[in-house]
């Protein structure tokens, strides 16, 4: 069974927008308390924790970690690219479509296009660039399910120091979120994040990211 203390540091350490809002005093701490409470039952294996053993818990927790770092240094981005004029087709997923998504591959090549893939258990996503859809649809028989013109794409590549890192994807995400911007899709790979969002949100987009993310010290 694990102390609340223990618990405590495990779930704030593991989601940096908390670590963030208590080192900057942000947040109400016996309401993040009441919010958390659950949480650290479970990690406790405890049916009742004390709000009060929690508000003091949070308190010394806050009190130790304030000076020790900043909330500068919890992430830093390598490179920023951005993709424009792409568009996003959702297709009922077959083994037709399927065969001919090395085909669509080759016509991407030939054009020095952009294609990013992804799988469902009924839907395959494809996104692609505005120009290259009409060949596309001539390859496809399905119907799309779903598409959507005007998006472009921000590239994020980070240092694979942070793959094994808690809750970045989800601190990355917030800060987004926080500024309006809708994210239509996102895809990755190890030490990259692709945001795809309508073509008016890519400034604000990269001037987020660049400005809480990029160049920073780590």
């Amino acid at each position: 069974m694990k102390k609340i203390s223990d618990a405590l540091s495990h779930i704030i350490n593991a989601n940096p927008s908390y670590k963030v809002a208590l080192m900057h005093r942000f947040i109400n701490i016996s309401q993040f308390a009441k919010f958390i409470k659950p949480l650290v039952e479970s990690r406790t294996r405890k049916d009742l924790v004390s709000e009060s053993a929690l508000v003091m818990a949070i308190s010394r927790y806050q009190r130790s970690q304030i000076k020790k770092i900043e909330p500068i240094e919890i992430f830093s981005v390598k490179s920023l690219t951005v993709f424009s004029d792409l568009c996003i087709v959702t297709y009922p997923k077959s083994r037709a479509l399927m065969k001919n998504i090395g085909m669509i591959y080759e016509i991407i090549q030939k054009n020095n296009g952009y294609m990013a893939l992804g799988q469902g258990t009924d839907e395959v996503t494809i996104i692609i660039n505005n120009a290259i859809l009409k060949e596309v649809d001539k390859m496809i028989r399905d119907k799309p399910i779903y598409i959507e013109r005007k998006i472009s794409a921000l590239s994020i590549k980070f240092d694979e120091k942070y793959c094994e890192d808690p809750g970045i994807l989800h601190y990355l995400i917030q800060q987004v979120s926080v500024q309006g911007i809708n994210i239509s899709e996102i895809s990755s790979t190890r030490t990259e994040i692709i945001m795809y969002v309508e073509q008016k949100d890519i400034r604000l987009l990269f001037d987020t990211v660049h400005d809480q993310f990029y160049n920073k010290s780590t």
